[in-house]
């Protein structure tokens, strides 16, 4: 391929490598592999790292760490220093001495605030005419995350809370997580 932007060893078959240009990097990929056999560590850190890293052009990125152990901070911050890009990055956490309090206001804002959140957030969102469908779904699984965590009595307006909540709405709902299914039924009654 030409314009390779990451180029990440394989080792099946030996010295072969997995090439991303700029258009590859605007479709899907599909890691599959069991527990602990390298998606995150082989593919995602190194793919990050080379994507910071990258000469001619400045690519950015919008990550959600639903791990939050630490590493994935870790990782970036070490490629945002090789690649003397330390300015760049901005952990929205509430921590540190760079943030950014996303969710000032929310809780008294009503449906409007999360409209406008919502657009925020969304147009982190790479735009292009190949992944509309996602663009789409990811905005309405936003939406709606958002809107549980403004009607609910028991949630906080917090990064965690948001990608809980996302988690919930989107891999957990087809497996009736029932504490997700009792404040889905919880809000119901109340609006009824």
């Amino acid at each position: 391929m030409d314009n390779n932007i990451v180029e990440l060893e394989c080792f099946e078959p030996a010295g072969s490598t997995l090439d991303f240009s700029e258009d590859d990097l605007l479709g899907h990929t599909l890691a599959i592999g069991g527990s602990g056999s390298g998606k995150t560590s082989r593919l995602i850190y190194p793919l990050i790292s080379q994507l910071v890293q990258a000469q001619g052009a400045k690519v950015g990125m919008c990550i959600l760490d639903t791990k939050a152990d630490g590493t994935m901070e870790s990782v970036l911050r070490r490629a945002c220093f090789e690649a003397e890009r330390e300015d760049d990055l901005v952990i929205i956490n509430g921590e540190g001495n760079a943030h950014l309090n996303i969710f000032s206001g929310m809780e008294d804002g009503g449906l409007e605030s999360i409209d406008r959140l919502t657009s925020l957030l969304g147009s982190l969102i790479p735009r292009d005419e190949r992944n509309q469908y996602w663009e789409n779904t990811f905005e309405a699984l936003l939406r709606q995350a958002l809107r549980l965590i403004h009607l609910s009595k028991n949630l906080n307006w917090d990064f965690n809370t948001l990608v809980q909540q996302i988690i919930r709405y989107l891999l957990l709902h087809q497996l009736r997580d029932t504490a997700y299914v009792e404040e889905v039924d919880e809000l119901k009654h109340a609006f009824l």
